[in-house]
C-alpha cells in the first residue's frame, strides 16, 4: 500500500492539533490571582502582617526597600535577620544586615522601622 504525501501531511496536522488541545487547555476556573485564605478577622489581620514578609527569605520588603535606599553601596545588602512585633494599630519590623559602608569595610547594623497593616511605612 503506496501512503501519499498529503495523507502524511493531514495525518501530521491532525496530530499536531491534538497535542495543543491537551497540552494548552487553559483553566475552567475563575479564580482570581490573589486569594485570601483567611475567614475570621484574626486570620485576616495575620495574611496582612505575613504577605509584607518575603517566602522564602523572611525579610520585610519594604523595610528592605527602604535600608537599601539609604546606604552607601545598596549591592552589599545582605539580609542576617527579621524580627516584628505587633502594636495593634501598626507593625515594628527590626531587620539586621550586613553592607559595606564608604570605606569598603563589611558592617552590621539593626533598623528599626514601624509599618501599617497595609505595609505603608509610618513617620513618627
Amino acid at each position: 500500500m503506496k501512503v501519499s504525501g498529503g495523507f502524511i501531511v493531514i495525518v501530521v496536522l491532525l496530530v499536531m492539533f491534538g497535542a495543543y488541545g491537551v497540552f494548552h487547555n487553559p483553566p475552567t476556573t475563575t479564580e482570581t490571582a490573589v486569594t485570601v485564605p483567611a475567614k475570621t478577622p484574626e486570620e485576616l489581620r495575620q495574611w496582612r502582617i505575613e504577605k509584607q514578609f518575603d517566602p522564602v527569605y523572611g525579610y520585610h520588603i519594604e523595610s528592605v526597600k527602604k535600608i537599601k535606599s539609604t546606604m552607601n553601596n545598596p549591592k552589599s545588602f545582605e539580609h542576617v535577620s527579621t524580627r516584628y512585633w505587633d502594636r495593634g494599630d501598626h507593625i515594628e519590623v527590626e531587620t539586621t544586615f550586613r553592607g559595606t559602608n564608604a570605606f569598603g569595610a563589611v558592617v552590621t547594623n539593626t533598623v528599626t522601622l514601624d509599618f501599617k497593616l497595609s505595609g505603608e511605612l509610618t513617620f513618627q
